[in-house]
């Protein structure tokens, strides 16, 4: 096997062995018998074969899908058989055959790809809604949409505490003849406040993943 780095690897397999049960009485069939490769990181990698030589086992063991009887693999550095779910994460699949279509057998590269991206498209614009309804609320909470005077009195009393209306209210004070630079100050303070505790809690929580990973 050609000597490559992990750190610079995408896929490796050492000494992989799979074997699957023949039935009763019948001695197990192999699937692996010690296979070891490497594909380096920014390269296109070809796993050839004839039937049966073992590479959909390869690609469930290096997908999390199976798990060899014993070898190791690791994908982007990672151990597949101690970090599936971190793998997953990393990891892009799309299997020759689709599991959409159970009476489709076999797709073309082309369309089984497509069909994958739109998938994936579909998680990007579910990821986007989430945000969009979180968002949207503070923006109807603050006089950003609607005069406060107009409003409810609850909403005047929820926009005080809104990140959304003290962005407005400095904008608009900034922006007056007379500026009332303590207001705008305040608001932008405590923004500042915010955002620097939204981004203490977003390290701790990638250090937290990182140790996990």
């Amino acid at each position: 096997m050609v000597e490559v780095r992990r750190a610079e690897t995408a896929l490796e397999a050492v000494d992989l062995v799979k074997t699957y049960s023949a039935g009763r009485n019948k001695p197990p069939v192999p699937a692996l018998q010690g296979l070891s490769f490497a594909a380096a990181r920014g390269t296109v990698f070809g796993l050839l074969g004839p039937n049966g030589a073992g590479k959909s086992t390869t690609v469930k063991i290096l997908s999390t899908l199976s798990a060899a009887d014993s070898g190791s693999a690791h994908v982007a550095g990672i151990d597949v058989a101690a970090k599936p779910d971190r793998v997953r994460q990393v990891l892009g699949f799309v299997a020759q055959k689709p599991g959409t279509d159970p009476m489709q057998t076999a797709a073309s590269a082309r369309p089984n790809l497509s069909m994958s991206s739109r998938a994936r498209a579909l998680a990007l614009r579910r990821d986007i809604a989430i945000s969009q309804f979180t968002t949207l609320p503070l923006m109807f909470l603050s006089s950003a949409v609607m005069d406060l005077h107009l409003a409810p009195s609850w909403v005047g009393s929820v926009a005080r505490y809104n990140p959304v209306e003290w962005a407005v209210d400095a904008a608009r004070q900034a922006m007056l003849a007379h500026t009332d630079w303590a207001t705008v100050w305040t608001r932008l303070g405590l923004l500042a406040a915010v955002a620097l505790a939204m981004g203490l809690l977003a390290t701790r929580a990638f250090g937290a993943y990182r140790k996990s990973a």
